[in-house]
């Protein structure tokens, strides 16, 4: 591959990276479901989340969720192609089953699981996170 075609593809992906998460970035941590069209373990995590909503609010968490041919983003707006895509290459499974990853306000990817993820434990993490720790101290 020639360096400028390197260039452009890393550009692009960056551009569309920047648009699909920086509204989020420092504001807010973000989820990631991606499920395949079984979707068992998407709606069993999807109750968990819901029955944990006080939490979700109290840590700043908004959900994306990822299908293999559609997604939509914290709004409920459908995401693009080209949004879908990069999300999917970027934090998805390969073999497009169930993937859970938490990214972080700075966005960085913080936890991936392919398994469902119970609240007390995605609490857990999210609360041992400097930053957390540190917006923990300023709410006391």
């Amino acid at each position: 591959m020639s360096g400028s075609l390197y260039l452009f593809i890393s550009l692009v992906s960056w551009l569309i990276q920047d648009t699909v998460l920086s509204e989020y970035e420092w504001h807010h941590r973000v989820i990631i479901l991606q499920s395949d069209s079984a979707r068992h373990q998407y709606q069993e995590e999807l109750r968990l989340l819901e029955e944990a909503l006080p939490g979700l609010d109290e840590r700043d968490l908004v959900i994306f969720h990822l299908f293999e041919d559609h997604g939509y983003d914290p709004k409920q707006k459908l995401l693009s192609q080209k949004e879908l895509d990069y999300l999917l290459k970027t934090y998805g499974s390969t073999d497009k089953s169930f993937r859970f990853s938490l990214i972080g306000k700075d966005g960085g990817l913080k936890f991936t699981s392919d398994n469902v993820v119970k609240p007390q434990e995605l609490f857990a993490i999210i609360d041992r996170m400097p930053m957390r720790r540190r917006e923990m101290k300023i709410k006391q």
